[in-house]
C-alpha cells in the first residue's frame, strides 16, 4: 500500500507526514493487500483567514474496486486527518465486505444449484426399484 501525501496550500512537515502515515496504516492495515494507492490531500481552504477550513480528502485505489473517497473539514488539520481516517476505514470496510458477501452469495447459489441437480439425478421412480410380488410361492 503506497501512501501519497499532497499539501498544495501549505508546507509539509515530517511530523505531519508521520501522523498521516500512521493514521492511514492503522485505519486501512486490514486491507493493505487489496489497496494499491492511498492519496491524502491536505488543504487550507481559507488560507491565513482562519476558521473551520482545514480539509483532508482521502482517495483509496484498490485492485478490482472503484475509488473510495472521503473528506472532512475541521479547525485543526490533525482533527481533520483523524476524522477522515475513521470515515475511510468504515467506507473501505463496507465496500470490501459488500463485495465479499456478493461473491459468497453467488458461490452459494451455484452450490445450491449443483446440489439440486445431483439430487434430481439420484431420484428415481419408487415403483421401479421394488420387486413385483405375484403371490405365487
Amino acid at each position: 500500500m503506497l501512501i501519497k501525501i499532497h499539501t498544495p496550500t501549505f508546507p509539509q512537515t515530517n511530523a505531519l507526514s508521520n501522523y498521516v502515515d500512521a493514521k492511514i496504516r492503522l485505519a486501512l492495515g486490514l486491507y493493505r493487500d487489496k489497496i494499491r494507492v492511498v492519496d491524502v490531500f491536505l488543504t487550507d481552504e481559507n488560507g491565513p483567514k482562519g476558521g473551520n477550513d482545514m480539509r483532508c480528502k482521502i482517495v483509496v485505489k484498490a485492485d478490482r474496486y472503484p475509488l473510495t473517497i472521503t473528506q472532512e473539514t475541521a479547525d485543526d488539520i490533525y482533527d481533520s486527518i483523524n476524522n477522515c481516517s475513521h470515515r475511510i476505514k468504515r467506507a473501505v470496510g463496507r465496500r470490501f465486505d459488500r463485495a465479499l458477501q456478493r461473491r459468497k452469495s453467488h458461490a452459494g447459489f451455484e452450490l445450491m444449484e449443483q446440489s439440486s441437480e445431483q439430487e434430481s439425478e439420484q431420484e428415481s421412480d419408487p415403483f421401479e426399484s421394488q420387486p413385483i410380488n405375484t403371490g405365487a410361492a
